[in-house]
């Protein structure tokens, strides 16, 4: 398997289970509105920059990344 084949792979695992477990498995009522938008993986696999985004615009970016 190629290494983009498998960069791709991952990041659509991870983006699957993200978002799962944003979505029914964290039980904060602020993190209610929350979808994971992006997932994006390096290269070698090491790093990882996943996106979410917060459907309630009252909920500043600083405060979603605490209780996130």
């Amino acid at each position: 398997m190629t290494s983009e084949k498998r960069q791709q792979r991952v990041r659509g695992l991870l983006m699957e289970e993200l978002a799962i477990l944003v979505g029914s498995e964290l039980e904060d009522p602020k993190l209610s509105f929350v979808t994971v938008t992006d997932v994006v993986v390096s290269k070698d696999l090491h790093n990882v920059r996943v996106y979410v985004n917060h459907q309630d615009e009252n909920v500043s970016k600083r405060e979603l990344m605490i209780h996130l």
